[in-house]
């Protein structure tokens, strides 16, 4: 017999975890309509559990964005909550990689890269880290089931069970801002895609989440983990000794393996910021450059070959790799700016329109002159007239990004050229977001 609750329908289980069940719904006010149901029981649920989940609640009703699992009603009774999220019928990235035969196209890894950044934006923008970005807490969705094979899928970021909402820390402390304190945390996430801050308990920030990013897309182009281990201590060093490997065989661009690495950073500092993953090129941009392996010795100076006797490039989790000359770089963001473009208000577009209908080029801008003394003009009669530029000099494209800092400059040096305006560190913060009881789920 199906399970019913309120007006959703239990039809099937489609998925389970330590904390519930999933399971596959309709509702009887909404024919047609497919819900995703989580089931958890409220038997034996702990305090933490139970913090879980209201912090979970208060972050996906703060979310509203096409590439996030949307929360669509809450339920309760006696014994269960119920979370009744929007139904994503292309199942999650580790079903698609594994049906992709292991190894995904570069291509489509970008597609579905530009999409994950996408709704993480909306994530930070709410003063939240997600904290467990993994292939299978993120889903596909198509428009329609029965062309699904021939349509593009709107990828979707969910499961925000570990997510936590974080405060913005203002003051000092012993001469450090209280945002660069250590906090101890609890051990949560994945491990396999774990950012090595929360591994050891350290401090951390949104750039937990940049990590992140970096494993899945690695895993998505390689077919397994950046980084791995047989228990826990195992894989902790692994990773803090920085390590990854890229098989010459694969066909990546140059700005793949940038972006991959600039995400890959052990130290948060050295790791690329929030701003500069939305302006890279790989995000930014659809266009792709040629890896080249002699390029990639040349530029950082490599002693060791470019790969060892197995086939494989070597990378290290302690360097950020300089791929762009300075020239390439300077195009590159010109051409992420030109992508990202500020919306236009509805006046604008008003003017737009009645341009275009009367067929009108926009004009230059007409200047106040002061008016000059009679002798001024009077001096100025027999004076050749300066040429004057049609338009300003160009600005500098540079100035309105953060350079990523060089990996050859001493500690000293870097953190006088560190420049942190742009991205205040954040630091988790316990915070009460939201209260559960059975009175809220009627």
């Amino acid at each position: 017999m199906k399970k019913k609750v309120g007006e959703y329908i239990m039809e099937e289980l489609i998925g389970s975890g330590a904390y519930g069940e999933v399971y596959k719904g309709t509702s009887t006010k909404l024919p047609g309509e497919l819900f995703a149901v989580k089931m958890i029981s409220k038997k034996n649920m702990s305090a933490k559990v139970f913090a879980y989940l209201e912090r979970e609640v208060g972050i996906l009703q703060l979310l509203n964005h096409v590439n996030i699992v949307k929360l669509k009603d809450i339920r309760a009774t006696d014994n269960h909550y119920y979370l009744i999220f929007e139904y994503c019928n292309g199942g999650d990235l580790s079903t698609f990689r594994k049906k992709k035969g292991g190894i995904v196209e570069e291509k489509i890894v970008r597609f579905i890269m530009k999409q994950i950044v996408a709704g993480l934006n909306e994530v930070h923008a709410k003063k939240a880290i997600h904290r467990d970005i993994k292939l299978s807490n993120v889903l596909l969705h198509y428009p329609s089931e029965e062309t699904k094979t021939n349509e593009q899928p709107v990828v979707k970021l969910g499961d925000f069970g570990f997510a936590r909402l974080v405060s913005q820390v203002e003051g000092t402390e012993g001469g450090k801002s209280i945002s660069e304190v250590a906090e101890p945390m609890s051990f949560v996430g994945t491990p396999l895609n774990m950012a090595p801050e929360l591994f050891h308990k350290e401090q951390y920030s949104f750039k937990a989440d940049i990590w992140s990013l970096g494993t899945i897309m690695y895993e998505l182009l390689c077919g397994h983990n950046c980084y791995t281990g047989i228990n826990k201590e195992d894989l902790m060093s692994n990773i803090d000794k920085g390590q990854y490997k890229l098989s010459k065989h694969l066909k990546l661009s140059t700005e793949a393996i940038d972006f991959m690495n600039a995400c890959l950073q052990l130290n948060p500092a050295s790791r690329i910021k929030w701003k500069q993953v939305l302006l890279h090129p790989y995000i930014a941009t659809d266009k792709s450059s040629e890896f080249q392996a002699d390029l990639f010795k040349t530029l950082n100076k490599i002693t060791d070959p470019s790969y060892d006797s197995d086939g494989y490039y070597k990378f290290s989790s302690k360097t950020r790799y300089i791929f762009y000359s300075e020239q390439e770089k300077e195009v590159k963001l010109k051409e992420a700016t030109e992508v990202i473009e500020a919306p236009i208000t509805e006046e604008q577009k008003i003017i737009k329109d009645l341009k275009e209908k009367l067929d009108l080029k926009d004009q230059p801008e007409s200047k106040v002159v002061p008016e000059k003394k009679e002798e001024d003009e009077k001096k100025a009669v027999d004076k050749p007239a300066e040429a004057i530029p049609a338009n300003p000099p160009p600005a500098n494209p540079e100035e309105d990004y953060v350079k990523v800092d060089n990996p050859d400059k001493d500690d000293k040096e870097d953190k006088e050229v560190k420049v942190e305006k742009e991205e205040p560190d954040y630091t988790v913060v316990a915070t009460d977001t939201f209260k559960i009881d059975d009175n809220h789920f009627t």
